[in-house]
């Protein structure tokens, strides 16, 4: 499992590599859940200089999305605990590479 930042997926080329070369997961979560996981003064410098956060999370989602889009599935993570969202990240990763 290679973790990235969300902005890593949002540039063409990474995103080009990462599905040439494995399963790619998007986990899915809503600019305010964003904001409230992260807090203010999260070392997000993106977030953390913004002047609405929240506004800046909706921005980079927006300018995201299609990117996250072309992810081999996508994990929906809106109110789930992290166990929660581990389990169905395995069981995408399964469904994936069954289906190949």
């Amino acid at each position: 499992v290679i973790a990235t930042g969300g902005g890593a997926a949002a540039q063409d080329e990474n995103l080009r590599h990462m599905l040439a070369e494995g399963v790619v997961v998007a986990l899915l979560v809503d600019p305010d859940e964003v904001v409230r996981r992260v807090g203010q003064g999260s070392g997000r410098p993106i977030l953390d200089q913004a002047a609405d956060p929240r506004a800046e999370a909706r921005r980079l989602l927006a300018v995201r999305t299609p990117y996250y889009a072309r992810a081999h599935v996508s994990v929906d993570t809106a109110g789930k605990p992290p166990a929660t969202v581990a389990d169905e990240v395995i069981a995408a990763y399964e469904r994936a590479t069954r289906e190949g």
